[in-house]
């Protein structure tokens, strides 16, 4: 079951990504690891990006978008009321923006764009079901 649930996951990366570059946001980052700085309130030792894009704010001057992405891909229905999982996926990213705010990814990656004053981190959650092919 492990292995099943790896590729899963897996295949949803990879179909985040094939979006992230559709919609001409190629070039992001994945799968990085992310130090925690706040392990006992957050349980972890790390956490994991699955995908971080980085451009120019075209709305602000002098701001960079940082774009934070946790990716869910199960091969299980929802449960019909999916208020909790949703709960727990939206609190791990959230715990993942606190600690990338304060990590070398963030410097590093905020080095790369001259001109810039301040950056925001901004986490999205891509929640989807792969679906079972009968036969």
């Amino acid at each position: 079951m492990g292995e099943w649930s790896k590729k899963v996951g897996e295949t949803g990366e990879k179909l985040v990504k094939e979006f992230f570059d559709l919609i001409g946001w190629s070039g992001s980052k994945d799968g990085l690891s992310l130090p925690c700085i706040k392990q006992d309130r957050h349980g972890g030792k790390t956490h994991g990006i699955d995908r971080l894009f980085a451009y120019r704010s075209p709305l602000e001057d002098g701001v960079l978008n940082n774009l934070v992405a946790s990716v869910k891909y199960t091969a299980v229905d929802y449960p019909s009321s999916p208020n909790s999982a949703f709960r727990g996926h939206f609190l791990e990213l959230a715990k993942m923006i606190e600690c990338f705010k304060a990590s070398e990814i963030k410097r590093s990656t905020n080095r790369q764009f001259a001109g810039v004053d301040s950056s925001k981190a901004i986490g999205i959650l891509f929640l989807a079901i792969q679906l079972q092919r009968s036969g």
